[in-house]
């Protein structure tokens, strides 16, 4: 059984006046982004992490709880 081929890029229709502003020209140059993805994903990291960290560094003074009025119900 043989695939379908792919249309040429000759056989493509054109398109129309209303939307060919509406794509986006890839830019030329990748690296900018291929440095700004894993700078941007290890800073969002890290502030999360901060976040998370330093309120369990200060806990402290913590009420102590009775291990028998934590499992016992009210009569």
């Amino acid at each position: 059984m043989a695939e379908p081929t792919k249309p040429n890029s000759s056989t493509r229709t054109p398109v129309p006046d209303m939307f060919r502003d509406s794509f986006f020209v890839k830019e030329k140059s990748g690296g900018r982004k291929a440095f700004a993805f894993p700078f941007a994903f290890l800073l969002h990291l890290a502030i999360v992490g901060v976040l998370v960290v330093i309120p369990l560094m200060s806990t402290g003074n913590v009420p102590r709880i009775e291990i028998t009025s934590a499992f016992l119900a009210p009569p």
